[in-house]
């Protein structure tokens, strides 16, 4: 990937990433894998795991577009750092 395209790249992730229809969804989805969690029943373990696991993923999900949309931002924070230390 050249430079410009990893630039235009973290800038549509950004745009992504700050989406409110991009919040909604993963809300709706977040909240649709906890309700089917609550609803399996005890017994029911690997439903319950699946559902867990499901919730789980959409957590990562979420973290991931953030990680990739504030990355650009927390790599110059790095360096201003970095330039610091004597």
């Amino acid at each position: 990937m050249t430079p410009s395209e990893k630039q235009e790249f973290v800038r549509q992730v950004q745009e992504f990433a700050t989406s409110d229809a991009v919040e909604v969804l993963l809300n709706r989805l977040e909240d649709k894998f906890t309700q089917d969690w609550k609803d399996t029943a005890p017994i029911d373990t690997t439903g319950r795991e699946s559902a867990f696991h499901m919730v789980r993923a959409v957590d990562a999900l979420r973290n991931e577009i953030k990680s990739v949309a504030l990355g650009e931002a927390v790599d110059a924070w790095n360096r201003k750092q970095k330039s610091k230390i004597v």
